[in-house]
């Protein structure tokens, strides 16, 4: 399935956690650093890491129609995609 836009922040935050989390327990795995509360730590940082790369480049990722800004704070703020 292929997701070009979301709804609202919380969809947003579920595609990161398929897209960019899985990357966090790998590393952490990796060092040997297995507990709950680093986990826990690691997707709050995949999170962050994951919306930086997709809010820098907004423009970019309008061109194929890719739009990681929520569509309900896209209204909230009196934007459109034009």
């Amino acid at each position: 399935m292929v997701v070009n836009c979301h709804p609202n922040f919380n969809s947003l935050l579920a595609y990161c956690t398929c897209s960019a989390n899985p990357g966090g327990p790998l590393v952490l795995n990796f060092f040997g650093t297995t507990t709950p509360h680093l986990f826990e730590l690691s997707d709050d940082i995949w999170y962050a890491l994951q919306l930086r790369i997709f809010w820098q480049d907004i423009a970019i990722g309008l061109l194929p129609r890719r739009i990681y800004l929520p569509q309900e704070d896209i209204g909230r703020f009196g934007y459109s995609l034009e």
